[in-house]
């Protein structure tokens, strides 16, 4: 499968004018499923130095990776789910996200309201859950639905000390 990706983007690198760009293979935990007889089966693939290619935004590399899923899936008869970054666009803007994440949960507590995002892809919203997962004094959920699936970030009162010693003792 990873033979078949790299030839689809080669391919693609070549076409825009960038067969010098690289395709670097990322370890990254959701890209490591297999199938029941150890076949890879999903990949993440930064392509580094695509300068035509850098001003496109996440919906279009998620786009751009679909389109070689169903590439590859056409040429070998086999699923394959594509992880795909453009010199690491991806992984800058949910270190960015990470770190607005405690800036607006510190607004939330300062301002004792709640702080509604604007909406964001699934990853992006639960980088922004995992960040503010162990931050006390707020909480976060999710609302709405598809394209207007947004992350609230909500001030809670802090337990006492006195609240969590009775607490450790139910």
């Amino acid at each position: 499968m990873r033979a078949a990706l790299e030839a689809y983007f080669r391919g693609l690198l070549e076409a825009l004018g960038e067969p010098h760009a690289r395709l670097e293979w990322l370890d990254e935990a959701e890209a490591e499923a297999e199938s029941a007889s150890g076949e890879r089966r999903a990949f993440a693939l930064n392509l580094q130095g695509v300068e035509a290619l850098r001003r496109m935004d996440v919906r279009a590399i998620d786009a751009l990776a679909y389109l070689a899923e169903i590439a590859v899936r056409r040429r070998t008869g086999v699923a394959v789910r594509l992880r795909l970054d453009v010199n690491r666009q991806r992984a800058r803007r949910l270190e960015e996200l990470k770190q607005l994440a405690l800036r607006w949960a510190e607004q939330a507590r300062l301002e004792n309201r709640p702080i509604e995002l604007e909406p964001m892809e699934a990853q992006e919203r639960k980088a922004i859950h995992e960040a503010l997962s162990r931050v006390r004094g707020v909480r976060t959920y999710s609302k709405g639905k598809g394209p207007d699936r947004r992350v609230v970030i909500e001030p809670v009162p802090e337990a006492s000390d006195a609240d969590e010693a009775l607490e450790a003792r139910s």
